[in-house]
């Protein structure tokens, strides 16, 4: 299965739909399926699911510049910064070719804060895809993968980008 889209659901009930090409990374692992769950909101609201699934850790890594371009979340903010200040992703959505949807919870430890409940497994970083062939690095590269190198970062659609990574991973 081809993945279409992943829509992030936070824990103040936001969402925000990510595009495979804003991906430069995703993965999930230690994903369980498990049976029918019945979830209540405030007493009055009721959720059934038939499936679901958990997942041990989770790591995604986005274009920042190009997600922030967007405001499709309730707080009002730019996506990439939305996520980045708050730390509360509570499950992933995946929208698949054949349209079929996955719902994957990710490993939650509460924390009060003045933002409201965060989650204080989940990590968020800032930085910039830098080329490995323009840094020193580069030099300590045995000479017969340095042409590798090359061609990777000759097709690297994110190289010199801002990148956002979100790690969740459960204890």
């Amino acid at each position: 299965m081809k993945l279409k889209k992943l829509v992030l659901c936070f824990e103040n009930e936001d969402t925000i739909s990510i595009s495979v090409a804003y991906i430069k990374n995703f993965l999930i692992s230690n994903v369980q399926q498990h049976g029918n769950r019945t979830y209540v909101f405030n007493q009055e609201h009721k959720i059934d699911c038939e499936d679901y699934y958990d997942c041990n850790y989770m790591s995604l890594e986005v274009d920042y510049e190009k997600l922030n371009q967007f405001r499709s979340n309730q707080t009002g903010e730019f996506d990439a910064d939305r996520i980045n200040k708050h730390h509360d992703i509570v499950h992933i959505d995946l929208y698949f070719e054949n349209d079929k949807v996955e719902r994957i919870y990710l490993p939650w430890e509460n924390r009060e804060t003045t933002n409201g409940v965060e989650n204080v497994l989940q990590i968020n970083e800032i930085s910039i895809n830098e080329a490995v062939s323009q840094s020193s690095y580069f030099d300590k590269i045995p000479e017969d993968m340095k042409e590798n190198v090359l061609a990777a970062e000759k097709d690297d659609p994110f190289l010199n980008h801002k990148l956002l990574s979100v790690n969740v991973q459960g204890r």
